[in-house]
């Protein structure tokens, strides 16, 4: 009987360790990537009309908005949490710009990918597309 209570008490406590944590303000994302290069404006710039992104508090909400030179990407509000070494940003709200791609707003998007792998880099996976970002001025 003790065994099965050391057992389920160590399954517990690994479960907590696992446990995601979210932020919803910018105070605490850079509390739960404990700062770790996260810059709250970043480019992409793999093509002849780079991506913008940035992090924002919005009415106390954390917004991430995507938009290129010609105009509006997305506006998304939710929250960003843990996942492993990553982070997902889990969608409330997307309001769709006219620059957005088809297959973006088509893609029924609850779940962004968000990856810091290296200082000044962030990873952005969504639906079928990616991107790699650095830190914009």
């Amino acid at each position: 009987m003790l065994k099965l209570v050391s057992i389920m008490f160590l399954l517990v406590l690994s479960l907590n360790a696992m446990a995601e944590e979210c932020a919803s303000n910018i105070a605490e994302l850079k509390g739960i990537t404990k700062n770790n290069g996260l810059a709250l404006n970043w480019s992409e710039d793999t093509n002849k009309n780079p991506l913008h992104l940035s992090l924002k508090e919005v009415g106390g909400a954390l917004s991430l908005r995507l938009k290129t030179a010609k105009g509006e990407w997305a506006n998304v509000t939710g929250v960003v949490c843990t996942r492993g070494d990553n982070y997902v940003a889990k969608v409330s709200k997307i309001v769709w710009g006219p620059e957005a791609p088809g297959i973006a707003k088509a893609a029924g998007i609850k779940e962004i990918k968000l990856k810091l792998p290296y200082p000044n880099v962030l990873k952005v996976s969504v639906s079928l597309m990616s991107f790699t970002f650095n830190p914009a001025d």
